[in-house]
Formats: structure tokens, sequence, C-alpha cells
């Protein structure tokens, strides 16, 4: 995965996002967004932040935004998977604590609960 470097409004939106602060980096994706519609990684750290207030529409409109961007972008996939879930009801208790709880663990809980989610549809088929 290659590394990602955001530009300096992004930056401190992604650290409001990581301390809890997720209205103020809404606020700034936004901002962000305005400026370059075509970043989608913003898009991909705005969809973090809705999930973290329990905005589960709007976080899965960002997802499936960086998608359309993106559709190589596995953290859109990862995020997008979370929100649609039936566990994305249960996100405001599992969310960021002061930025203990890091994106790549929730990445790792949502990619093994989509594949948990797709074996049990393959078995009710069969």
């Amino acid at each position: 995965m290659a590394l990602t470097v955001l530009p300096p409004l992004a930056l401190d939106s992604w650290r409001s996002t990581s301390t809890g602060l997720s209205q103020l980096a809404t606020e700034d994706f936004n901002e962000t967004i305005r400026l370059d519609p075509q970043y989608t990684e913003a898009y991909v750290k705005r969809g973090f932040a809705h999930l973290n207030l329990g905005e589960i529409e709007a976080a899965t409109g960002d997802y499936s935004e960086a998608i359309r961007l993106d559709p190589q972008h596995a953290d859109a996939y990862a995020g997008r998977a979370l929100a649609t879930l039936p566990l994305a009801r249960i996100w405001r208790p599992m969310r960021m604590e002061s930025g203990r709880r890091s994106w790549e663990s929730t990445r790792g809980h949502a990619a093994n609960t989509r594949r948990d989610h797709r074996d049990s549809l393959r078995a009710s088929r069969t």
C-alpha cells in the first residue's frame, strides 16, 4: 500500500477525527472537498468522521464516492462495509476514544465482518 501524504487542511481534519472532534473534522473535510473534489482520501476520512457521529447514510455516501473516484481504494470498501452492515448501529459504543482505537483495527474488523457476512449469505443459498 502506498504512503498517502495528506495536504495540511486534510491532516488537521484527520487529527480532529482521531481526537474525537468529528464535527470539526467533518467541516474541514467539507472544505477540503470543496477545494479538490477529486481528492479521494478526503471522502474516506470524512466518511469515517460521519460514521463516528452516527451519520450512517452520509458515511455510506462518502465511501461510495471514494470508490467511484478510485475503485482500488481498499479503505473506502472497508468503511462502506462497516457502514452498511447491521453492525453500523452499534458503531457509537465502538468509536474512537481519544485516538486509542486505530482506524486500521476498525478496518480489519470490518473486513472480517464482511467476510463472515458473505459466508453466511453463501450458506443460506445452499
